[in-house]
C-alpha cells in the first residue's frame, strides 16, 4: 500500500507539472504525504527484512515468532512511526515555526528513515547469504558421504568379502 501511494504522491502531479510547463512550488501538504509514504514504504521493507531473516535463520521458529498479530503489529508500527513524525513537523511548522526543532527533525528523519535502513538492508541480507552459503556447504558435504556410503554399498554388492 505505502509503495502504491508513494506512486500516486509522485508521478501524477510531476506529470501535471511537466504538461503546465512547470509548478512554481508544490504543496506543502503534498510534500509531507509524500515522505509519509516514502519513510513508511522504507520501513515496511525493514520489516519485510526481519521476516526473511528469522524465515531463513530461524526456520524452525519462524511460524511461532512471526504470527498474524506480529505481523501486523510491524505494519501498524511502521505507519505508526510516520504519521507520528510527520505530525510532529506540521504541528512544529504550522504552530511553533521553530527552524532549530525542524532541523532535528530533518536530521532525525534523514537518520532513521534513509541512513539506517540502508544498513539495515545491507547487514540483513549479508546475514541471510552467510546463512545460505553455510547450509549449502553442509548440504553438499551430507551429500558427498551419502555419495560414498552409496558407492562402497556397491561396491561391497558386486564384490562380496
Amino acid at each position: 500500500m505505502a509503495d502504491f501511494c508513494v506512486g500516486m504522491s509522485v508521478v501524477p502531479p510531476m506529470f501535471f507539472c511537466e504538461i503546465a510547463n512547470g509548478c512554481n512550488a508544490q504543496s506543502y501538504w503534498m510534500t509531507y504525504l509524500r515522505l509519509l509514504f516514502s519513510y513508511a514504504s522504507v520501513t515496511n521493507l525493514c520489516g519485510l527484512v526481519l521476516d526473511r531473516y528469522i524465515a531463513v535463520v530461524k526456520p524452525l521458529k519462524y511460524f511461532t515468532v512471526m504470527t498474524r498479530r506480529r505481523v501486523i503489529q510491524m505494519v501498524s508500527l511502521s505507519w505508526g512511526i510516520q504519521v507520528a513524525v510527520r505530525i510532529v513537523d506540521i504541528l512544529n511548522w504550522s504552530i511553533f515555526k521553530a527552524s532549530l526543532l525542524l532541523d532535528i527533525i530533518v536530521w532525525i528523519s534523514i537518520l532513521f528513515f534513509e541512513v539506517l535502513p540502508c544498513f539495515v538492508l545491507i547487514i540483513g541480507l549479508i546475514s541471510m547469504l552467510l546463512v545460505i552459503f553455510k547450509h549449502d556447504r553442509a548440504t553438499r558435504t551430507i551429500a558427498k558421504q551419502l555419495g560414498s556410503i552409496i558407492a562402497f554399498r556397491l561396491k561391497l554388492r558386486r564384490n562380496p568379502p
